[in-house]
């Protein structure tokens, strides 16, 4: 669990005045060796664990909701014995898309098989919606993602040390060839952060840079440090937004985003915001 992502909705139903008790995922199942396998395959005995906390913890707690943040260890028995036996609503939150890539199908095979047996499924994008009604899904909604107003604060005298920044993964989206063009044409101080981006075919364009992720306050400091932040959409996840559009302005940072129809409707465009349609718009705005 991850102070920025379910963290922050234990914190906020707390702070709220709910009552809040968790089952960890990553507690059991580790990310490396067999538990990397567990999680690829979604078998074997830790997987058999993780579904027995939840309904342990069900049983004890006896809770009036039932959140599974990105739950994609859960079988779907687990999911249906939650709904049959016990009295709470079963809410799922999933914030990637269900269909990323073959190289993953298999990660997504359990909460696929679970939509219709959640009383309620919370999605990033509206982009995502027919996918749950065709998996069954009794309801479906956009839940939006958001900043967390502890973590992402403006910086009054902070130092702008960088004038183009990005920070997030490297993706085979475009995004490392857009980065190498507006680099190549825009002589500046460039900061790039972020998985991938070290290997990605471009990287020559970037090789002298420091590409290793920052998270949290290390995150929060390199976008107060940057005048002009990027955003890019994940093509794997069809995004039309993404959790930076909300992050960068609360840091108070300057952020040129793609334009889209859900973004726009967001923020005043050249008030709040300024958007770029392709390559050539990007490299003209930075310039300005």
């Amino acid at each position: 669990m991850y102070e920025w992502h379910d963290l922050a909705w234990v914190r906020a139903l707390r702070e709220l005045g709910h009552v809040v008790e968790t089952v960890s995922q990553a507690e059991v199942v580790g990310r490396e060796g067999f538990g990397r396998l567990e999680r690829r395959l979604l078998i074997g005995p830790n997987i058999d664990e993780v579904n027995s906390r939840v309904i342990k913890k069900a049983e004890v707690f006896d809770p009036d909701v039932i959140v599974a943040y990105r739950a994609l260890l859960l079988k779907p028995s687990t999911v249906a014995f939650l709904r049959l036996r016990t009295r709470a609503a079963v809410v799922s939150y999933n914030n990637d898309n269900l269909y990323p890539s073959r190289r993953t199908v298999g990660t997504w095979r359990h909460l696929r098989n679970s939509v219709g047996n959640f009383d309620l499924n919370l999605v990033f994008r509206s982009s995502d919606v027919a996918a749950y009604e065709q998996l069954g899904s009794p309801r479906t909604e956009v839940l939006m993602h958001h900043f967390l107003p502890w973590l992402h604060k403006s910086e009054d005298n902070s130092v702008k040390s960088v004038d183009v920044g990005f920070y997030g993964h490297f993706e085979r989206d475009g995004r490392g060839r857009v980065m190498s063009e507006i680099m190549r044409r825009v002589p500046a101080n460039y900061a790039i952060r972020g998985s991938g981006w070290a290997s990605a075919r471009e990287s020559k364009s970037w090789a002298h840079l420091d590409t290793t992720p920052v998270f949290a306050e290390a995150y929060v400091r390199a976008l107060q440090a940057t005048r002009i932040a990027l955003v890019f959409l994940s093509g794997l996840n069809r995004d039309t937004y993404t959790t930076r559009v909300f992050e960068i302005p609360a840091c108070g940072t300057f952020m040129l985003a793609p334009r889209t129809e859900e973004i726009a409707s967001l923020f005043r465009e050249d008030r709040e915001v300024v958007l770029y349609g392709d390559v050539n718009e990007l490299v003209d705005k930075i310039r300005f």
